[in-house]
This record gives C-alpha cells, structure tokens and sequence, in this order.
C-alpha cells in the first residue's frame, strides 16, 4: 500500500496536497519537536556531563540494556 503510493506520488505530478496528508505531516513535525529538542541538548555542549557518565554508570547502563534486548528476543522467539 505504502509502495503503490510513493511510486503514484511524486513533487513533478502537482497534484494538490489534501488535508489528511498535511495534517499528518504538521502532526509528526509536532511530535518528533521534543526528540529534536532531545537531541540537540544531548549533543550540545553538556560540561563534562558525558565524561561523568562514561567513567561512573554508562558502561553498566550499556550491559543492562543489551541483556534487555537479548531477553525480550529470546522471549519473543520462544512465545512468538
């Protein structure tokens, strides 16, 4: 469905834009704005927060969630 739409869906066509596509386009530049917002303080300039972290919870942080990871998998491989 996705696929027939982007290959009948193209800027050169100038089919005008309806409401629902708009809409959905305003709605997710809405909701990804805290992500961005997120982000940009993550990688900004964080004095020294990051080398904290690295050398105190990071790397248990790390091995944690990677266990998480491998038991939701094998969770959901033996439970479908």
């Amino acid at each position: 469905m996705v696929a027939t739409f982007l290959s009948n869906w193209s800027l050169a066509s100038r089919q005008p834009i309806d409401k629902w596509s708009a809409s959905t386009v305003v709605l997710c530049c809405f909701l990804l704005g805290p992500v961005a917002a997120l982000l940009l303080t993550a990688f900004g300039d964080s004095g020294g927060l990051w080398t904290h972290l690295v050398d105190t919870v990071l790397g248990t942080y790390v091995v944690n969630t990677l266990a998480l990871m491998g038991g939701v998998g094998v969770v959901a491989v033996l439970f479908g």
